[in-house]
């Protein structure tokens, strides 16, 4: 599984461990960068062009793990 990526971001980070140590995959680095407005910022840490990328996280409460999720899905969309 070469040309997979794995980013936890935050929320469920126990459960990104396991599903990363039970594929051999290291999890890819996140940078996430919060703002004193609110607004945050998502960083990819690693190459996605013609990769696969799971983004694990909770989307429960508080409302900003949906945020978050949807920040990084943009971030990977516009990576590829």
């Amino acid at each position: 599984m070469k040309d997979v990526r794995i980013f936890s971001l935050g929320a469920s980070q126990e459960l990104a461990k396991k599903i990363s140590q039970k594929l051999k995959i290291k999890l890819s680095p996140l940078v996430v960068n919060n703002f004193s407005d609110g607004e945050q910022l998502i960083q990819l840490g690693e190459n996605c062009r013609n990769a696969h990328v799971f983004l694990i996280q909770s989307t429960g409460q508080p409302d900003s793990n949906f945020t978050r999720l949807a920040l990084a899905i943009d971030a990977a969309r516009r990576a590829s």
